[in-house]
């Protein structure tokens, strides 16, 4: 008999004006959120729109003139905690493909990139979904939705929560944690190998959803 995992909880939002119905005094821009960030070569536009998803404003961006690079608006960088598995959302229409991707800025200052999700295009309000384990020196981040081509990207209604993940009862379960008295090895982890065979085991920088994952050979 094989028990059902228990489902994932997700704890409280964690985006500030995640509606973003609260505009900043005298500028065309929700509290806590901006525009730009533009890389590579395009013509961008940036708007607070009267409308949304479930409440009177949104925000979108318009790219013409695409040759490379991406345009997006982005919530104020946030506190998170290593190691730990969050869930993002939000509810977008869009006339393109677009994408998610995480900004990580760790405990030193340096900046990393985790890709979260693809989105196909929508003519009505659709909501996108994706969970990620941050790296184990993980201390802020926000989050991209990327416009990548000629288009618009509308979004709203933003969602970040840490993961309270389903118990399942193997310690150590994303081998983010490292054995302190061996580096080579997650932590709770062993290798073992039986029959006459050669065998190299292998504690990776990569993997489904973190930044670990183990091998054999």
């Amino acid at each position: 008999i094989t028990a059902a995992p228990t489902p994932a909880v997700a704890n409280e939002n964690i985006i500030p004006n995640p509606s973003v119905e609260t505009q900043v005094t005298g500028e065309n821009r929700p509290e806590f959120w901006h525009p730009g960030n533009i890389w590579g070569e395009l013509d961008a536009s940036f708007s607070y729109e009267n409308n949304g998803f479930q409440g009177n404003r949104s925000i979108k961006v318009s790219v013409t003139n695409y040759n490379f690079g991406d345009a997006k608006w982005y919530f104020d960088p946030i506190t998170v905690e290593p190691s730990q598995q969050y869930t993002y959302s939000d509810y977008y229409k869009s006339s393109v493909g677009t994408e998610l991707v995480a900004e990580i800025v760790d405990q030193t200052g340096n900046t990393s990139y985790q890709w979260l999700a693809w989105t196909a295009p929508s003519d009505a309000w659709k909501q996108v979904t994706a969970e990620f384990t941050t790296p184990t020196n993980a201390a802020k981040l926000t989050v991209f939705h990327l416009l990548l081509s000629n288009g618009f990207l509308q979004t709203d209604s933003f969602s970040l929560s840490q993961t309270e993940p389903p118990d399942s009862g193997i310690p150590n379960s994303s081998f983010e944690q490292t054995d302190p008295n061996n580096s080579s090895l997650p932590q709770y982890w062993q290798t073992s190998n039986w029959g006459s065979n050669r065998s190299t085991f292998s504690y990776l920088t990569n993997g489904y959803q973190s930044t670990r994952s183990v091998r054999v050979d």
